[in-house]
């Protein structure tokens, strides 16, 4: 990379470059017609990350060349240059857009020859394409075909590989966001100005790691004006032509050093060493132990050099650093002065955040105080929180921030203060809390709207602590237990809970985990008159995001009536029970002897008339002990509540009933619970055996299951022959099918106590096909974890 900014030693070139200018600045005057730049100010805006031209200290002011240049064009013009940092995309859209006067920079384009004028070239810079070294094969803009090539917005090199064919690209606001990305890994090409690539790659230690092609090309820098400014070009180029040549060279020295010693200084080096080397001969003896002083201070202060050199380096990386993280903080950042900071405090330094929250340029925010962006009504009292200042030396306010649009916003304020340098300051953190106080608000009006819900129910809603202790209790539960609402929070709930049952509930809510939080249970409790009443209590553990525990929370009703209804039925179902077994056993053992009398009548008659008569009336008495052995089976059908059965557990054991030793079976419903009537086996047990009794051809059996939407389908197939289409229905109709002969009404009858039905699908001649169909809530499949 080379950049060549006025030689020294050259006095021919100087002097034709001299005599060009003069050629160039009267040409120029004579195109102008005689029209002079009559303004007392001019404003320029630079790319702010461009060393050594142009880029910002630890303080985020600018310097650089350009900076120093422009001060001394200042004092020989007299004209005032107001110089803005910002990226090079954002200073080429804001100075075409009219917002500045000059560009500083810009090399020269086709495409910007159309729009700007530029002044007199005053360095030349190389650029070229830079790639990982773990890349081979990459020499020239031809072969970056299928590589994604990182370039800076608006710069040259951009248009360049545009024009060579390239069209994949991503866009950096700065060279130096390039080389983080490349030291990250995310980028392994990209397209950059030489001086600059060589000052970052070195900056970030990744020197190393990447390697260049031969320039692409070798470009002119100009400072630049729009074409309707054009006049303003020899203002310019007067202004920097009156500067000497010193003070360039003084500039020069400041910004790329000096050369270890001149070369015409060399000679006399020589000399001076040869006098010591005589010296040195002549006074060894003498001179031994000086040297090894000499020698022994001199290393010293090597060292302190060196470390001072380190601290310098370091010094200089940590304010870029810091600058880098100052600029990239999401929430925005204002230095402001210490003195009355919240009254009439000078911003000092700005970050990037801040200008985009508040819709300012940073030179706009600058000449603004921290009063001017707060509304006014969302103010706090300057005094009060300077005092909290002095004290404290932070403080964290909510305010209010106007844009530059005089839109207004809630912010929140994090203000520290502290001593930079030898200046007292105040930092100002402002995060945007618009989506908080939204979200606060809802908030608001949700807990609202939640709490007129809790407190217009019927049931009881209450919420506890580990300690049982109450945290509220909406409406119907001080009303029914007879507390007033100011009485609720500390009030232990084993106060309202039956003795005996305290043990169970206490139990009851230890077993509530993260993993099963919610439980019920029914209990007693004691109303204040002493009257003992059942509740039935749906209790949730709620836990935080962490896991870690909050509150309960409790829903209750008053079940005494319906428990006390279904105590009555079950002590009548027993008893009802008891007489129909008390009646039955009577029945059947009156009709067994009148069967035994009958047949003895039909043996000893004689009259064959008779005889038929009498046989007639067995029949009939036939009849009724299967009538009776029929009611049998309904006997205990819905006297005891239904359960959960394991549906495969129990079909086995009603298999288990008939012989089905010599039959293939293909079980696949483990894990299926079904709640049922405690008859169930009996019935599975009826239709198993009525079933095969009639499919004789049968040598295989299987039971598996599907979903049909939120109902459970349980599915039983033979082989074998099918059932007629005319006796699918007949089949679960008290007395069976007459055809087939099968009856297997009772599985109907047990299977619909729980609202779950049955139908036969098969195809006849096809085998048995019987499908259960299981309504939500009546059924659990325990392998997925999940009840319905």
């Amino acid at each position: 990379m080379i950049i060549t900014c006025r030689k020294k030693g050259d006095l021919i070139r100087h002097f034709f470059i001299s005599i060009l200018i003069l050629a160039l600045i009267f040409t120029s005057q004579v195109s102008a017609a005689g029209e002079d730049y009559s303004g007392d100010k001019i404003t320029i805006v630079t790319d702010d990350n461009y060393p050594p031209f142009s880029f910002r200290d630890s303080e985020g002011n600018l310097q650089g060349v350009l900076i120093d240049q422009w001060d001394l064009w200042e004092e020989k013009t007299g004209i005032e240059a107001e110089i803005t940092g910002m990226s090079w995309g954002e200073a080429q859209r804001l100075f075409e857009a009219g917002e500045f006067d000059v560009l500083e920079t810009p090399m020269y384009t086709p495409e910007r020859a159309g729009k700007y004028e530029f002044s007199n070239p005053y360095a030349e810079i190389e650029a070229a394409i830079y790639f990982n070294n773990r890349i081979s094969g990459i020499s020239g803009p031809e072969s970056l075909r299928g590589f994604v090539v990182a370039v800076k917005s608006g710069d040259a090199s951009y248009n360049y590989l545009i024009g060579q064919g390239l069209d994949n690209f991503v866009e950096y606001d700065s060279y130096e966001d390039i080389v983080i990305a490349a030291k990250e890994g995310d980028v392994v090409v990209f397209s950059m100005d030489s001086p600059q690539a060589d000052f970052f790659l070195y900056k970030y230690g990744i020197q190393d790691k990447f390697s260049r092609t031969e320039p692409l090309y070798s470009g002119e820098v100009h400072r630049a004006v729009l074409k309707e400014n054009a006049v303003l070009v020899d203002t310019i180029d007067s202004g920097f032509d009156s500067i000497s040549e010193v003070e360039y060279s003084s500039i020069d020295r400041k910004w790329y050093g000096i050369p270890w010693m001149p070369e015409g200084d060399l000679r006399v080096l020589f000399v001076f060493i040869g006098i010591i080397l005589i010296c040195t001969l002549l006074l060894a003896v003498w001179n031994h132990v000086l040297k090894l002083r000499v020698r022994e201070k001199t290393s010293e202060l090597l060292n302190e050099v060196e470390s001072g050199k380190r601290k310098a380096e370091q010094l200089f990386e940590s304010e870029q650093r810091f600058r880098e993280l100052f600029d990239n903080i999401n929430d925005a950042v204002v230095l402001v002065s210490a003195e009355q900071a919240l009254e009439k405090g000078d911003i000092i330094s700005v970050n990037r955040a801040a200008c985009r929250m508040l819709g300012y340029t940073e030179g706009e925010l600058m000449k603004l105080t921290l009063p001017g962006i707060q509304a006014e009504e969302g103010r706090e009292d300057p005094g009060k929180v300077t005092d909290i200042l002095k004290k404290s030396e932070n403080v964290v306010v909510e305010t209010e921030f106007l844009r530059k649009d005089g839109s207004k916003f809630p912010v929140e304020v994090s203000l520290h203060r502290f001593t930079l340098g030898e200046k007292l300051v105040v930092l100002a953190v402002a995060r945007d809390i618009s989506e908080r106080v939204e979200a606060l608000q809802k908030l608001a009006e949700s807990e609202m709207r939640y709490r007129s819900v809790v407190e217009d129910q019927t049931e009881f809603i209450c919420r506890f602590n580990t300690e049982m202790e109450l945290e509220f209790a909406n409406t119907a539960f001080c009303r029914y237990f007879g507390i007033k609402k100011e009485d609720v929070k500390g009030r232990t709930i084993g106060s309202l809970i039956y003795p005996d049952d305290l043990y169970r509930v206490g139990k009851h809510i230890r077993s509530l985990t993260p993993e099963k939080p919610v439980a019920s249970i029914e209990q007693r409790i004691i109303l204040p008159n002493g009257e003992v009443r059942w509740q039935l209590w749906s209790d949730r553990a709620v836990y935080d995001e962490n896991g870690e525990f909050v509150e309960y929370q409790a829903v209750g009703r008053d079940v005494t009536e319906a428990r006390q209804k279904d105590e009555a039925i079950a002590l009548a179902a027993r008893k009802l029970n008891i007489l129909n077994s008390v009646t039955f056993t009577e029945i059947q053992n009156y009709l067994f002897c009148q069967q035994g009398y009958l047949q003895l009548a039909i043996d000893l008659s004689e009259s064959g008339k008779q005889k038929d008569y009498l046989e007639k009336q067995s029949e009939s008495m036939t009849k009724i002990a299967e009538t009776l052995r029929f009611a049998k089976n309904y006997q205990d059908l819905g006297i005891s509540p239904p359960q959960w059965y394991d549906f495969e557990k129990t079909f086995i054991f009603a298999m288990s009933h008939t012989n089905t030793a010599e039959l293939e079976k293909d079980l696949n419903l483990s894990g299926v619970l079904i709640f049922a009537d405690n008859l169930l086996e009996k019935a599975l047990s009826d239709m198993i055996s009525g079933l095969l009794s009639y499919n004789t051809e049968c040598r295989k059996i299987s039971l598996g299951y599907e979903m049909e939407g939120e109902m459970l389908k349980i599915i039983f197939e033979t082989d074998g022959r099918g059932i007629p289409g005319e006796a699918k229905e007949a089949v679960f109709t008290r007395g069976g099918d007459r055809e087939t002969g099968i009856d297997i009404f009772l599985i109907e009858e047990v299977l619909s106590v729980t609202n779950i039905s049955i139908k036969e699908t098969g195809d006849p001649g096809k085998g048995i096909r019987i499908g259960i169909f299981v309504p939500p809530g009546k059924f659990r499949i325990e392998d997925e974890s999940s009840a319905r």
